[in-house]
């Protein structure tokens, strides 16, 4: 029974359905996988909706394939039920167990779950290990609950009888008593779940300032470079101002739009408005928006962040593409550098945007294998 019930809960941590729920896609664009993390096969674009079939950590299947999630708004309910189980328990008091190793030392409210009983002892499984418990030494009886098995969309909060609180991530598989409301997990019967709300509105004025900070140091990089001494001129990138900024609820956090806007200008001070504004070097463009990222991860933005990129066109300001990053996948690390960053972040950019072709930058930038 002990490694039945295991193996139940580790099929519905890896991979769940999502009966009923749908997921709209809020950055510019994302693509859809062969699998979670796996081979690109398609893409689907801002507003698209689709049904979501299943979930797989911060991945969810759509009709074509899957998606990461940080890039969308998704109606999940509170925690989704993959299926029903019945079991025998017993909660005990503070007893000795007796296990293959020796004895362990059970706290009052230790709840076991029963596989089979004789008349001197009742065996069962507590947090995964086999024990045997006297029945002499028990104040109560096994009984028979039933229990939906529940994967958590949510953080939530547990809550024992004594008040006791302990947090769980999204994603914990636990198991609910539906008509008593309690909910067995790591061997305790807790009295109630609870979904607060525990989102707070990251700060705006924050960010704009630390990612203006970014820009000034970026300026100053492109205007004292060689290459901005020779051409006489040098690209700048625009102070970014509030009304650049979109904070994006998503339903269970915030993603961030930033509009970028480049513009080519004298060493004198004065603004190119006759000529299309084209970015230089690739790497050190991409460092740049890495950095901005990363400054508004670390300031509260808990799902995307998309840079809108805008140039200057002669006539106007035209926007060029985009670069969108997942804060879970840079919770991972595999942003921390500046090629984890162009390996996995999410962009589509006119190759119109830049001053070289592709292989010219690959010339320039393959004696530069410092990992930034």
């Amino acid at each position: 029974m002990g490694k039945f019930f295991l193996s139940l809960i580790f099929v519905a941590l890896s991979l769940y359905p999502v009966y009923g729920s749908e997921f709209k896609i809020l950055t510019e664009a994302t693509s859809v996988r062969s699998a979670p993390n796996g081979e690109i096969v398609g893409t689907l674009g801002r507003g698209e909706v689709q049904t979501l079939y299943g979930k797989f950590s911060f991945w969810g299947k759509g009709e074509n394939g899957w998606v990461n999630l940080d890039f969308t708004e998704v109606n999940l309910p509170e925690f989704t039920v993959t299926g029903e189980l019945r079991l025998r328990l017993v909660e005990t008091g503070e007893v000795e167990a007796v296990t293959e190793e020796g004895t362990l030392h059970l706290l009052q409210g230790s709840v076991v779950v029963v596989s089979e009983e004789d008349d001197n002892f009742i065996y069962g499984v507590y947090k995964g290990k086999p024990l045997a418990l006297d029945k002499k030494e028990l104040d109560s009886q096994p009984e028979e609950r039933q229990f939906q098995i529940a994967v958590l969309n949510r953080e939530a909060r547990l809550i024992s009888s004594t008040g006791r609180t302990l947090t769980l991530k999204p994603g914990t598989v636990v198991l609910v008593d539906e008509l008593s409301g309690e909910v067995l997990f790591s061997g305790e019967l807790w009295e109630r779940i609870e979904f607060p709300d525990t989102q707070s509105e990251p700060q705006i004025d924050a960010i704009l300032e630390e990612v203006n900070h970014l820009v000034d140091i970026f300026n100053s990089a492109k205007y004292s470079s060689p290459i901005a001494e020779r051409l006489g001129y040098y690209v700048k990138l625009l102070p970014v101002e509030e009304g650049d900024i979109e904070l994006v609820p998503t339903g269970d956090g915030y993603g961030l739009k930033i509009a970028l806007r480049y513009q080519l200008f004298y060493k004198s001070g004065k603004p190119i408005k006759t000529r299309k504004t084209r970015l230089i070097f690739k790497k050190s463009n991409f460092e740049f928006w890495r950095k901005v990222t990363e400054v508004c991860f670390n300031y509260g933005i808990n799902r995307f962040v998309e840079l809108d990129i805008l140039r200057y066109n002669g006539e106007d300001f035209s926007k060029e593409g985009f670069v969108a990053a997942s804060f879970n996948v840079f919770k991972l690390g595999y942003l921390s550098t500046t090629k984890g960053f162009m390996d996995n972040a999410e962009s589509e950019l006119s190759e119109d945007l830049w001053f070289f072709a592709d292989e010219v930058y690959e010339r320039l930038e393959d004696d530069d294998s410092e990992e930034r």
